[in-house]
Order: C-alpha cells, then sequence, then structure tokens
C-alpha cells in the first residue's frame, strides 16, 4: 500500500520540533512525499542537498550553501527535478534567487535554525513511522503480561467477553474490532487504535463500554508491539481428535512481512477462555526463552525408560 504525506502536513507536524519557517514555493501545500516502489533505488527520502540522485527533502547545511551560493543573491541550484522540499539548516538565508526558483517550480522551501545534521536525523526518523506500511486487522488488540496479543476468531466466538475478563484480570486494551498494525521496522509490527475508537469495547448484551471510564487509565494501552495472535475458533469433536496433544495447533502468519505465531485455542461450553489466552501468552514467553514444555515432558520420559521404569 502507497503511504502519503502531503507537504503541508509535514510542515505542521515538524514547524514546532524543528522550527521551520516556510519561506517560498506555498503552492506545493498538497504535493504528496510518498514511499513507493521507485524509492528502492532512492532509498532517501532526507539528506544533504545531492544534484545527481537527489532525495525528496533537500537539506541544505553551510557546506552546500557555500558551495551553491557565491556571496551574491545568485544560486547555482539547478533546475529541480525529483525533490519536493528544500530546506535550509542553521538559520541560513536563502537568497531572492532561490526564492524565485521555489516559487516558480513549485517547491516548498523552508528554514531552520537547526543544525543540518539534526534536521537529517529527526526528519528520517519522522518520516520512517508516519510513512511505514500499515493494516487494520480484524480482531480485539491487548496488552497481556507486557505483550501484545491479537485475539481474533468469528463473529460469536466470544473475543469480546474474553477481552473484557482480561481487563478485569488486570490487562490492557489496545483495539477493539479494528487495530491498525503498522511496521515499524523490518521485524517488529506496532499495533495502535483509530482516535474514533480509542477506549471503546462493543460487548454483545452490554453495547459499547469505556474501558478507561469504567476501569481507570491502567485498563487502556495506546499502542503496543504485536508478539502473539490467538485465533479462537469452533470445532467439532471430531476435528478436535485430530488436534496435537504436545504442541497443540500453532502456526506462522505474516503480517506486514514480518512472521507472527498464531495459536488456535478451540471453544467450547464450560471453557474459561480468557485463562486460556493468559496461559498461551505465558507459555508463549517462556517459548521465546527456550523453554518447551512438550520437549522438558518427552525428556523426562525417556530418562525414564533409559531407567527401567
Amino acid at each position: 500500500m502507497m503511504i502519503k504525506l502531503s507537504i503541508e502536513s509535514l510542515f505542521e507536524a515538524l514547524r514546532g520540533p524543528l522550527s521551520l519557517h516556510w519561506i517560498a514555493g506555498r503552492s506545493s501545500a498538497e504535493k504528496e512525499i510518498s514511499r513507493d516502489g521507485n524509492d528502492a533505488e532512492r532509498p532517501n527520502l532526507v539528506g544533504h542537498f545531492n544534484p545527481v540522485s537527489p532525495n525528496r527533502i533537500q537539506i541544505i547545511g553551510k557546506r552546500e550553501h557555500e558551495a551553491l551560493h557565491d556571496g551574491s543573491d545568485r544560486t547555482h541550484l539547478q533546475h529541480p527535478n525529483g525533490y519536493n522540499v528544500i530546506i535550509y539548516s542553521d538559520d541560513l538565508e536563502p537568497p531572492a534567487s532561490s526564492v524565485s526558483l521555489a516559487d516558480e517550480h513549485d517547491i516548498a522551501l523552508f528554514k531552520s535554525p537547526r543544525p543540518a545534521r539534526e534536521l537529517i536525523a529527526e526528519l528520517r526518523y519522522y518520516l520512517a513511522r508516519r510513512l511505514a506500511p500499515s493494516r487494520v486487522e480484524h480482531g480485539v488488540f491487548m496488552s497481556v503480561l507486557g505483550g501484545g496479543i491479537l485475539i481474533t476468531g468469528d463473529a460469536g466466538t466470544g473475543k469480546s467477553e474474553v477481552a473484557l475478563e482480561l481487563i478485569s484480570r488486570g490487562h490492557s486494551l489496545v483495539a477493539d474490532d479494528a487495530p491498525v498494525f503498522t511496521r515499524i521496522n523490518p521485524t517488529v509490527v506496532q499495533g495502535s487504535c483509530p482516535e474514533v475508537l480509542e477506549n471503546f469495547l462493543e460487548v454483545r448484551g452490554l453495547g459499547i463500554l469505556n474501558v478507561q471510564q469504567m476501569y481507570g487509565d491502567a485498563a487502556t494501552r495506546s499502542k503496543m508491539t504485536l508478539h502473539l495472535i490467538v485465533h479462537l475458533q469452533q470445532f467439532s469433536p471430531e476435528e478436535l481428535q485430530e488436534f496435537d496433544r504436545l504442541e497443540g495447533q500453532r502456526r506462522v502468519r505474516r503480517i506486514l512481512g514480518v512472521e507472527i505465531t498464531e495459536i488456535t485455542i478451540p471453544v467450547a461450553p464450560g471453557r474459561n477462555l480468557a485463562v486460556l489466552v493468559e496461559a498461551a501468552a505465558r507459555n508463549f514467553m517462556l517459548m521465546s526463552q527456550g523453554i518447551y514444555a512438550s520437549a522438558d515432558l518427552q525428556e523426562r520420559q525417556r530418562q525414564f525408560l533409559d531407567k527401567g521404569f
């Protein structure tokens, strides 16, 4: 999915933190800075001024300023090609010729008192998160024992009831129904809640509940890293016979290209699903440390057989 960011949105988000001033090229406000397939050939969205392989956001520091301007009002900036924004760092004053160039070619021209290296570092951090790939997954996203657990399942399998009991047991809700997941680096997916749904949980028979007001601030979290998916599913007696008694039903799902372990828990009358989800989270934490109960049991049985029991 192509993720876009308008120049105006970028300016409004960073004008305070970076002390940005918009000097020229205001007609470019609706232009978009995007991360798409072409970025494989141009990996940097932001960097020091580069006329050969231009970054989308070109930073002109003291050295670049000396090379591009000869002390007069003239500029040696070439015809803009491939970039959307120019930022003069260190409170450098853009010459009138650069202002005219920006207005003529719809290039946003900013200035900032911050050093070039700081501008580049903060812009890269902001753009990496703002333009990171994201998607919505249906389910309830919870913080359980400090780990992010996505509870999925068909309608009527009790996802919201499980979430409510987990909250009453001291765990936290991140998002109900439509959590948004973002890949913040090549191996980490982070989940959050759409602003309009924050703190709300829908439970059949009770309607919409405001979890934060009912249980306090600790009952909700704004975001969490996704560690585990727990899928609730109804099975026939015949299908249950096919379950692995030692390992359970476990597979790997790919979310935004990152492999996430998914555990399937059978739904049946009388089963305390919240306790099972909590146990799945605890067991997953042990497995992440290399501790496998099934392997321990098999090793213990082997030792007993070796002793002749």
